[in-house]
Parts: structure tokens; C-alpha cells; sequence
């Protein structure tokens, strides 16, 4: 019994110890290597993921962001995650006011899962129950 014990106490100790963490370092390392476009946009409950078909995200160094839309338009932007939100990181995306269509992206967001093909992030729209969700992915 007592050894069944130490067994459950070091097999969840191994389970928290295994959850990913959302670092400023991860998440700069991560979403600079290349192009992403949107898995998924929930914003206020309603999927708008749809809105962004052929829009191309590209995270550069030194917080620029480049937009590339219906593979034509192109829009430069700003990204930055500031180096004391950890685990979840924060990622604070900005776009200019003339475009309706990547305002709703317009905000700070929690980056709360991270690999290498995928990024999560996730805002409160000021309801309790309601979490908007933003999913970027390879193409």
C-alpha cells in the first residue's frame, strides 16, 4: 500500500512537471521561423476563422509583422511579447485602424499552447464564461 502510494505521488508529480510552458523566449523563437495562417478565430463565441482564408502571417524579427491578404494585399503591423508575462506568454498584436478585418485581432492575448506546427492563444471578451480563441498553424 505504501508503495502504491509513492507511485501515484511520483506519477503526478511527472504529469504537472510535463505540461508545456509559454515562455517570451519560446514564443519569439517559435513564430519567427517562418509563415502561419489562422487554424481557428472564435471572437465572442462566433467562428470567424473563415474571414481569413488567404491570410498570410509572417512574425519577423525586431516585432515587425507582415500581412499578405488574397496573396496580393500586403499590410505591415507590429508584434511584440513582453519578457515578464511567462507561462501563459503574452503576445500583443497590432494592426492599423483602416483595416476592419485584422482589428479583431487588435489586442493582448495569452499564448497558453505552443509547438512547433501550432500556437493557441486565447482573450476574455469581458464576459466570464466566453474566451476568444485564435489558433495559428503551418500552412
Amino acid at each position: 500500500m505504501k508503495k502504491l502510494a509513492i507511485l501515484i505521488l511520483v506519477c503526478s508529480t511527472l504529469a504537472i512537471s510535463c505540461k508545456r510552458r509559454t515562455t517570451p523566449n519560446k514564443v519569439n523563437a517559435r513564430v519567427t521561423e517562418g509563415a502561419w495562417v489562422i487554424g481557428k478565430f472564435r471572437d465572442s463565441g462566433e467562428i470567424r476563422t473563415f474571414d481569413f482564408t488567404n491570410v498570410v502571417f509572417d512574425f519577423q524579427e525586431f516585432k515587425m509583422l507582415s500581412v499578405v491578404r488574397n496573396f496580393e494585399d500586403t499590410f505591415n503591423s507590429s508584434w511584440e511579447v513582453p519578457e515578464n508575462q511567462k507561462n501563459p506568454a503574452q503576445m500583443i498584436l497590432r494592426f492599423p485602424e483602416t483595416d476592419s478585418l485584422l482589428q479583431l485581432l487588435h489586442d493582448d492575448w495569452n499564448v497558453v499552447y505552443l509547438k512547433k506546427d501550432e500556437f493557441r492563444m486565447e482573450r476574455l471578451d469581458g464576459q466570464k464564461d466566453s474566451t476568444d480563441e485564435l489558433i495559428f498553424i503551418r500552412p
